[in-house]
């Protein structure tokens, strides 16, 4: 399967905002109006539409596009350190079930040689077959095998490659998500529009976020957009003592209004709540 173009989710949002007239072809407004947005880090995408109220307030809807990595390399340097931990739990049969292990052999065998797997819905399974590509059907077989694998000797060795072979398949697989939210904007000198939040939740955060105006050697005008939160009470904990609001996540991420293409390398494409 071929690696998704985040390109053309850029050209979809640019084409978009021709239509629209938006910042992202320059504007001669003194606030933003509507435009789209690349992220600099995340290297996640934002459209934005404006107004401004009587009160001198601008008003803004926001809708963020995220492609992320459904695992990283942390992830699995993590897994590996619990390697002790986990070939305890199997060797004291807290791992895979019997009957688990019977159905990995039967339907390694089934992708294997190409025919029907026992009890299977002869119709789904010709679909199945049909729509998948070859490297969704190797990735599977491969999954197959390591756990079939583990069944036979659940050793160090057999897990190690167990647990590889799931992180290769989600360091290829891309969550997307979508998240609208609205903010309230203040001009500083025309040039900058400043939001900020009142203090929020247990850990007292407070979000800081500013829309900055470019103005080209063309004279032309464009609005970048940077955001942050700051935690006022560090001490606190969330989520029933799970996370410490000292974790929360401080950094300044900041988006530009130029059109970026980047390289996600994604094979698998799910969807994320978050």
């Amino acid at each position: 399967m071929r690696p998704i173009d985040v390109g053309i989710l850029s050209t979809i949002v640019f084409c978009w905002c021709v239509v629209l007239g938006s910042d992202s072809l320059g504007t001669t407004a003194d606030y933003p109006t509507s435009g789209a947005l690349a992220g600099k880090a995340d290297r996640d995408f934002m459209e934005y539409q404006c107004g401004l109220a009587q009160s001198g307030i601008l008003e803004c809807k926001f809708t963020q596009l995220s492609i992320r990595k459904s695992a990283k390399p942390k992830d699995l340097a993590e897994q590996k350190a619990k390697l002790p931990e986990i070939e305890k739990e199997f060797r004291e049969g807290k791992g895979l079930k019997k009957s688990d292990c019977k159905t990995f052999r039967t339907m390694e065998e089934a992708i294997r040689s190409g025919k029907l797997p026992p009890s299977a819905d002869k119709d789904k399974y010709a679909k199945f077959v049909a729509n998948a590509s070859p490297q969704e059907k190797q990735d599977m077989l491969d999954g197959l095998r390591s756990l079939v694998k583990v069944c036979e000797s659940p050793n160090r060795e057999n897990i190690l490659r167990m647990i590889e072979t799931q992180h290769d398949k989600k360091s290829r697989t891309c969550a997307v998500s979508a998240n609208n939210f609205k903010a309230e904007f203040q001009s500083v000198d025309g040039k900058v529009w400043v939001q900020t939040t009142k203090p929020h939740g247990p850990c007292g955060v407070v979000t800081i976020s500013s829309f900055e105006k470019e103005t080209t050697s063309f004279n032309i005008s464009f609005w970048n957009y940077k955001t942050r939160k700051v935690v006022t009470n560090k001490k606190a904990d969330l989520v029933g003592n799970l996370m410490k609001c000292s974790d929360l996540d401080e950094t300044e991420y900041t988006y530009g209004w130029k059109s970026e293409t980047f390289f996600k390398g994604c094979d698998y494409v799910k969807h994320s709540v978050f």
